[in-house]
């Protein structure tokens, strides 16, 4: 059983099964009489109720990066972290306060309770688990981020993206969908990723470079610095407001709102104490 179990762990680490099919495997192993019936008896998911509708990322102190990648089904996930469902929304959190250096866990909504699975096994003697006191020390002592301190996520990219992250880096690259994002003290940057957006960031920078063409995004930045450059084939109408700083569009002299292409969306951005830059040259 042990085997089978460690299997299907291993499967979710590949990318091969995501957190809800691999909790499906799972209660049947833990209900089922023996490994190879109850894996042939469980199923994927089917589309509808079982679905997921977006994914939420909860960050705090190191750094998140986000890729859109067709092959996958809704998220994978590399790095500490935790994974569960509520509802339709995956959320995935990785705090290291919380998670051990090196593995994942997840959890899930079962019936008769709630359970957790993870890999490696930590438990309180597992030397691999490190205290959040024990991981500022690690980080301290290096002269960059160490590579275990990235949360790196592949997600399918038609899927509705949240992050909240504190103190953190955040980048995100080619997803389609719809994306919303609150940082406290850190930096944001999007390339390739058509909105809407709407994005938040208090004492920070936010760069966005891509082709923005529908609908209505927005960036919001408190004592911080906003950078946008809108590739070819934007069509966007350009609102932007600075209360104490400079706002420009390429060596244009009038001041906004800027029309880039056919304006068909929105872009609406505000700083306080910062300046807002925006560019459309090649």
């Amino acid at each position: 059983m042990d085997d089978e179990r460690r299997h299907v762990l291993e499967r979710v680490a590949s990318g091969e099964l995501s957190p809800a099919e691999a909790a499906a495997l799972l209660d049947a192993l833990e209900a089922g009489a023996g490994g190879t019936q109850a894996t042939a008896t469980a199923r994927r998911p089917e589309p509808g109720p079982n679905r997921i509708a977006r994914v939420r990322i909860v960050r705090t102190l190191w750094p998140v990066e986000v890729t859109g990648d067709a092959s996958v089904r809704e998220a994978v996930a590399e790095g500490p972290h935790l994974a569960r469902r509520i509802d339709d929304v995956l959320v995935i959190e990785g705090e290291p306060d919380e998670q051990t250096i090196a593995g994942f866990w997840f959890s899930a909504s079962w019936p008769g309770g709630h359970r957790h699975a993870g890999w490696p096994p930590v438990g309180p003697a597992w030397p691999g688990r490190a205290s959040l006191r024990q991981a500022q020390r690690m980080v301290a002592s290096w002269p960059w981020r160490p590579p275990a301190a990235w949360l790196r996520v592949r997600l399918n990219p038609d899927l509705p993206l949240e992050i909240e992250a504190q103190a953190s880096s955040v980048r995100v690259r080619e997803v389609r969908a719809p994306i919303r994002i609150e940082v406290q003290a850190g930096q944001v940057a999007l390339e390739g990723c058509p909105g809407p957006l709407e994005v938040s960031v208090q004492a920070g920078i936010v760069n966005l470079r891509g082709r923005l063409a529908g609908g209505a995004s927005r960036i919001h930045c408190e004592a911080g610095t906003v950078r946008v450059h809108l590739e070819h084939g934007s069509s966007v109408r350009v609102t932007a407001a600075s209360t104490l700083g400079r706002v420009s569009l390429d060596d244009v002299p009038s001041p906004p709102p800027w029309t880039v292409g056919a304006g068909e969306g929105s872009l609406e951005i505000r700083n306080t104490m910062g300046s807002v830059r925006v560019t459309t040259a090649p």
